[in-house]
This record gives C-alpha cells, sequence and structure tokens, in this order.
C-alpha cells in the first residue's frame, strides 16, 4: 500500500436510537448485542493495539473514526477512545447528534479531530419519514450544539444520504449556515427490504442542486465508489466489506483470533478507490 494516511472505521454497536430503513449498519446482530466487543474495554484495547500495529507498519497516520449504529449509546464509550488515543490513533466519530450534550462536548471531544454528524434533512417531516426521530420527536437541538463544536480545534463534517424523501430538497442554506469543513453526500444503498431507493436520475439531480450553491466542500459517492474502498471493523471485532450485490455483508474471522493480518487478507480492500475519496484531506 502506498497511502500516508488511513482511516478505519470501527463500528462499536449495532444499536441506534433512530430507526431509518436505509442505515448503512445492518449487521444481522439484532439478537447479540450482548457480545458487541466494546462491553470487554480490555478485548477492545488488544484488538485496537494489534490493528494499529499491523497497519503502522505502512502508513504515517491512521484515523480510527468511531460509527454504529449511535457509538453515543456505548456506555464505554469515552474509555474506549481514551485508549485509541493513547495507542496512537488520530481519532474521530460519526454520529446523529440527537445525544449530544454540554458535558460531551466538554470531555469527550477535546481527544477528537473530526466530528461527523449524520442530517439527511432540515425538514421535520421528511426526518420522520425517513426514520431521524425518537419518540415521535425529532432532534431539534443540532444546530445549538453544532454550534458549540464549532468552538473547538477539531473539524466539521456532515453526513447526508440521499433517498426517496429528500433527494429534491435543497438544503444548501442550512449547510452553508452550519459550514461544515466537509460534506459528504451519499447515494443510499440498494439494501433489501429498501423502499427508498432513488435512481441515479434522482441523485445527480441533488449534486447539482447543491454543488454551487454550498460553499463548503462536497465529496459525492455512489453506491460503486463505497464499494471496497473503506476499511471496517463490525461490533464483534470482524473486519468487513459490502458485498458485490450490496445485499449484505462479507466477513472475517475475529481480529483477536487471527490477528490482524491474517483476518484483514479475508476481505477485499481497494486502495486506489480509498485514495480517490481521501484525496483532498
Amino acid at each position: 500500500m502506498d497511502m500516508r494516511n488511513l482511516v478505519i472505521n470501527y463500528h462499536l454497536t449495532e444499536r441506534c436510537n433512530y430507526s431509518c430503513e436505509f442505515c448503512f449498519a445492518k449487521y444481522g446482530l439484532e439478537e447479540k448485542f450482548n457480545t458487541e466487543l466494546h462491553r470487554n474495554v480490555d478485548s477492545v484495547k488488544l484488538m485496537l493495539e494489534d490493528v494499529f500495529r499491523y497497519f503502522r507498519k505502512s502508513f504515517k497516520s491512521i484515523r480510527l473514526n468511531f460509527a454504529g449504529g449511535e457509538p453515543l449509546l456505548v456506555a464505554n464509550l469515552i474509555d474506549i477512545v481514551d485508549i485509541a488515543f493513547y495507542i496512537g490513533y488520530e481519532v474521530s466519530i460519526i454520529t446523529n447528534g440527537s445525544l449530544l450534550k454540554a458535558s460531551l462536548i466538554s470531555n469527550l471531544f477535546q481527544k477528537i479531530s473530526m466530528v461527523g454528524i449524520s442530517i439527511d434533512s432540515f425538514n421535520s417531516e421528511t426526518n420522520h419519514k425517513i426514520g431521524r426521530y425518537t419518540k415521535n420527536k425529532p432532534n431539534n437541538n443540532i444546530r445549538q450544539f453544532i454550534e458549540e463544536l464549532n468552538k473547538l480545534p477539531c473539524k466539521l463534517k456532515i453526513n447526508t444520504v440521499v433517498n426517496r424523501h429528500n433527494w429534491q430538497e435543497d438544503m444548501s442554506i442550512s449547510i452553508n449556515e452550519l459550514n461544515p469543513d466537509r460534506w459528504k453526500i451519499f447515494k443510499v444503498l440498494p439494501i433489501q427490504p429498501n423502499t427508498i431507493g432513488i435512481t441515479d436520475e434522482q441523485y445527480q439531480y441533488f449534486i447539482e442542486t447543491h454543488y454551487k450553491k454550498v460553499g463548503t466542500l462536497v465529496f459525492a459517492e455512489n453506491n460503486d465508489d463505497m464499494r471496497e474502498s473503506y476499511i471496517m471493523i463490525d461490533p464483534l471485532g470482524r473486519f468487513y466489506q459490502n458485498s458485490e450485490n450490496d445485499k449484505g455483508y462479507i466477513y472475517s474471522e475475529r481480529i483477536l483470533e487471527q490477528g490482524t493480518e491474517k483476518a484483514f487478507e479475508q476481505i477485499v480492500f481497494d486502495k486506489i478507490k480509498f485514495n480517490q475519496r481521501y484525496i483532498s484531506l
């Protein structure tokens, strides 16, 4: 591998307080939450140390991006972030933002270099259709907490999944007001059952609607751009990738059982696609 910087996405949990139908993080663990690795901090530490030793041989820096499900639901999150930070990882996190609070911003995010927040719409009705709500209430405090995050040295990224409910929405005014360092726009993956898929033309319409209006870096990722271009670890501590038909995942054996090198050989990683996604970072 010839890249200087690596990003690894560690999906800590499948649990989420939202119910977005299109969510990328569908692992089939519904009845196995108690086996998720984050419940044993010592095991997480051993895995992250082994992953770091393996990839550090080839990369100048390694960013560990905590994702889910919703990572802020993980009780041990602060301890795990501390472990990753002291091992030597640059640390980032992606969250739906609904559980952000002042105490987290003042403590947890001091060690985080980038906070990614998933925002698929600024319309309450649209968010409700997508499933982005808790107890029938949309998250109305996201702007307030983004303003607080902007006071910290960490970068802000916004992720948007374009789907049947939001592909005609113009989000440019609100995105410009929030002024993220990056805005990543994904086309919804055709995970089955999926009733909110869109055509390539609809996805392109959304991109063209915003590309010239938004004064920030816009990164668009179609389905093929995402396939095999991410290094991902699932809640059980396995490397995994989207299958060729995007209807499931391919998993390695557990990293703690096989070691990082052998487990990583069991999935496909396209370094050219990876470089194309992160070339502007």
